[in-house]
């Protein structure tokens, strides 16, 4: 960081805007590590995001001849949208081998589960207005369901490597009407086949034992109720209240990043933030209407890092993404970041490090080349700088934003391209 610090102080320029005087020689010669990476992500080079998708074609539940059955995983969710994302990536990496398809039952759910979920392919969502109960959820599941045996399965359960194929080979039994992992059933974890779970109506929506009355009823007709001990299952308990996060010695910062259909370039980008991320540090990925994968890379970096990242959608393009952005931020600095930009280690430290030691300077602009600029600046000033003239915030040159600062009489801090400029 000290070296960063110190190569960025060689060049700074403190102007008083329309006024630019550029030193050549500095854009030359500065190399802050931002224009070598960045090129890379402006070619399109992606990260992994295609894990995120659950891919099992539906047309192959009915063409397949595998004498394993297939399976209808059900996982009605209330909330918590973090550990339902994490959950069904774990489910689409340790699900192979199965013919599968997955229902999530929306019960009522008021945080970012409806704007997470259809970032996931090949998820059916049934959505109710209001938390209809667990039984009421899973029949209106099997009432949709095309797999052979349904699995419903809280959205907490850990699911080990090859669990479902496992379980679906206790199926090969045509007398097994259900299975549950591990030493006892639990509704937490239950496969019915589908057939008798139709012939039985399904849950009793009005009885809290519901799950319990539908096993003793398969063994009253003389059906088999198994317990799979070779498919291990975990809930784990309830995480603990964070823990307080120590006074810091430097201001926390919201980094807050527009985006609109930047899929190939935002994976890196991401990465590159979480390296610099601090005690107190909050990330802010507001997206302006996207068709790509953006979401879905948001979604899962945020479920990562729940509690410190915020998600939000505008439909509206990029200036209306970041006005919103900047909304929902919360720390009093705020650190504006391109999608195709991948910060240097050390940048986040730096650069306020830098803005502090100039007392008259509002806001510190980084310069990167053929994308735009970095700005540091003051939350509230930002805010007002969106509101009237939110483009100022995007211009390479920075000449705009530094006369919207010079109206509060401040000036703008500016550190121009590490390279020459492109034609």
């Amino acid at each position: 960081m000290e070296l960063f610090k110190r190569q960025l102080e060689q060049f700074i320029q403190m102007t008083w805007y329309p006024e630019i005087d550029l030193n050549e020689e500095a854009s030359r010669s500065i190399d802050i590590g931002l224009s070598a990476r960045c090129r890379a992500g402006a070619s399109g080079a992606s990260s992994r995001t295609a894990s995120a998708a659950l891919r099992t074609p539906d047309a192959a539940m009915s063409t397949s001849s595998h004498t394993v059955p297939s399976a209808t995983v059900v996982v009605p969710v209330t909330n918590g949208w973090e550990a339902t994302f994490r959950s069904l990536l774990a489910l689409s990496e340790r699900s192979s081998g199965v013919r599968r398809e997955v229902i999530v039952v929306d019960n009522g759910c008021t945080d970012d589960t409806r704007l997470a979920l259809p970032q996931l392919e090949n998820v059916r969502v049934i959505r109710n207005e209001s938390d209809e109960g667990f039984a009421r959820a899973c029949n209106q599941a099997a009432a949709q369901a095309q797999g052979d045996v349904l699995v419903f399965l809280d959205r907490d359960a850990e699911v080990s490597p090859g669990w479902l194929e496992r379980l679906m080979n206790h199926f090969t039994d045509p007398l097994v009407a259900s299975a549950g992992p591990g030493e006892r059933l639990s509704g937490a974890f239950l496969a019915v086949r589908a057939a008798d779970y139709r012939e039985a109506n399904g849950l009793d929506e009005k009885d809290p034992a519901a799950a319990e009355g539908l096993l003793g009823g398969f063994l009253r007709r003389g059906r088999r109720v198994v317990l799979a001990e070779d498919v291990p299952m975990q809930v784990p308990p309830p995480a603990p209240p964070p823990e307080p996060v120590p006074p810091a010695s430097h201001p926390p910062v919201s980094i807050v990043v527009p985006v609109r259909d930047a899929g190939a370039t935002l994976p890196e980008c991401l990465q590159a933030i979480e390296g610099n991320l601090r005690p107190g540090d909050e990330v802010v990925i507001a997206d302006g209407g996207s068709e790509d994968d953006t979401l879905r890379c948001a979604f899962e970096f945020a479920a990562r890092h729940h509690r410190i990242v915020k998600v939000v959608d505008h439909v509206g393009g990029v200036a209306g993404a970041l006005r919103q952005g900047l909304g929902v931020a919360s720390r009093e600095m705020t650190l504006i970041v391109s999608p195709r930009v991948v910060m240097p280690s050390g940048f986040v430290d730096g650069t306020h490090a830098l803005l502090s030691g100039q007392p008259t300077a509002g806001a510190l602009a980084v310069e990167v080349p053929r994308m735009g600029i970095c700005v540091l600046g003051r939350l509230d000033d930002l805010r007002a700088i969106a509101t009237s003239n939110v483009n100022a915030l995007f211009k390479q040159d920075g000449v705009d934003l530094g006369r919207a600062l010079q109206q509060i009489g401040k000036q703008l801090a500016y550190v121009p391209a590490p390279v020459g400029r492109a034609a």
